[in-house]
């Protein structure tokens, strides 16, 4: 037998022996997850101490131009690095699936003591943060002042350029700033 056929029967044997642990291990914890309690059992209630949601504005126009842009001279609607329609409805979307995912934890209602949320300085960023409150706390009861428009204004705190981190780190990476 040359050397060649037997390394080819160790390498088949390794890979299925491989194969059968990697299955067994599977099934296993199948079992220990589905199958190994002595009943149904109630889960704990979940508690949530603090919570910070990260986000991106939402789609806008374009904030720049290159030499041989064919839009450079496009007078885009809201202006260079404007919230698109799109990008509104995006961060609105994602206020009601945060509102969703956490409405457990949250107040029906907007309540100042509970929610803080602050944005860049850019328009676009304020009104993203704008956008996702409005989904995320439409009004309720007391707090509806025009049935005709469900939404309420909740702060949405700016932090001035000098002392944004976030962005300035970004910025100066890439030598905007």
């Amino acid at each position: 037998m040359s050397n060649n056929v037997c390394i080819d029967q160790y390498r088949q044997r390794r890979y299925t022996f491989l194969t059968v642990v990697g299955l067994a291990v599977l099934l296993g914890a199948f079992f220990v997850a589905y199958g190994a309690s002595d009943g149904p059992t109630t889960p704990a209630p979940a508690t949530l101490k603090l919570l910070h949601i990260i986000f991106r504005h939402g789609d806008r126009t374009p904030v720049y131009s290159y030499a041989n842009d064919p839009y450079r001279d496009h007078q885009w609607e809201g202006g260079k690095g404007a919230l698109t329609n799109k990008g509104k409805a995006e961060i609105y979307e994602l206020g009601q699936i945060m509102r969703i995912r956490y409405g457990n934890f949250l107040n029906e209602a907007y309540d100042p003591e509970e929610i803080y949320m602050e944005s860049s300085y850019a328009p676009r960023c304020q009104m993203s943060a704008q956008m996702f409150l409005a989904a995320m706390y439409p009004p309720k009861g007391r707090q509806i002042w025009n049935l005709n428009l469900l939404w309420q204004p909740i702060p949405a705190n700016p932090v001035p350029r000098d002392l944004d981190n976030v962005s300035k780190h970004f910025l100066k990476k890439y030598n905007l700033f």
